[in-house]
C-alpha cells in the first residue's frame, strides 16, 4: 500500500522501514486470564435516580465569599421561564456551584459568588438564558 505512495530512498520511506522493523522486533506477551466464578462478578447495579436527587451537589461556597467573586461580574445570567426546559445543563456546567433549583424545579443564581463566566448561557440547548450587563440590572 505504501509502496506507490513512497519513492526508494526518501527520509519516509526509510522511517517507515525502521518503524515496521522495530514493530516486529517486539516480541508478543502472552496474557493468560481466568475466568472469574459467577460469586465474584465485578458489575455493580446502581438504581436509577432523578438528576435532582442523584446529581453530586457542589455548592460548597469554599472562600468565595471571603473574595466577594460576584463583583467580578461584567455581565450576569438571567434565565427565561417561559423559554426554559428544566434540562439541568447550567447546573451541571456551572464551575462554581452557584446554580441550584428552587421550588419549583427551575435553576435559580446565587449573584453574591456567581462570577459572570455565562458558561450557563453558552450550555443552554433552549437558548433560556440571557447576558445581562451588570449595569442594566441595577
Amino acid at each position: 500500500m505504501l509502496a506507490g505512495i513512497l519513492s526508494e530512498g526518501t527520509e519516509l520511506d526509510e522511517n517507515v522501514k525502521l518503524a515496521l522493523s522495530v514493530f516486529l522486533a517486539v516480541a508478543p506477551l502472552d496474557i493468560k486470564t481466568v475466568e472469574a466464578p459467577p460469586e465474584a462478578s465485578p458489575v455493580i447495579i446502581v438504581p436509577f435516580e432523578p438528576a435532582q436527587i442523584s446529581s453530586p451537589t457542589i455548592n460548597a461556597l469554599g472562600n468565595s465569599p471571603l473574595r466577594m467573586t460576584g463583583n467580578w461580574r461584567v455581565f450576569r445570567p438571567v434565565w427565561n421561564r417561559e423559554v426554559c426546559t428544566k434540562c439541568m445543563a447550567c447546573l451541571a456546567r456551572c464551575p462554581d456551584g452557584c446554580i441550584s433549583l428552587d421550588e419549583e424545579g427551575f435553576p435559580c443564581v446565587d449573584y453574591e459568588n456567581c462570577k459572570g463566566c455565562l458558561i450557563c448561557v453558552r450550555a443552554c440547548p433552549a437558548e433560556g438564558i440571557e447576558k445581562v450587563r451588570e449595569a442594566q440590572v441595577l
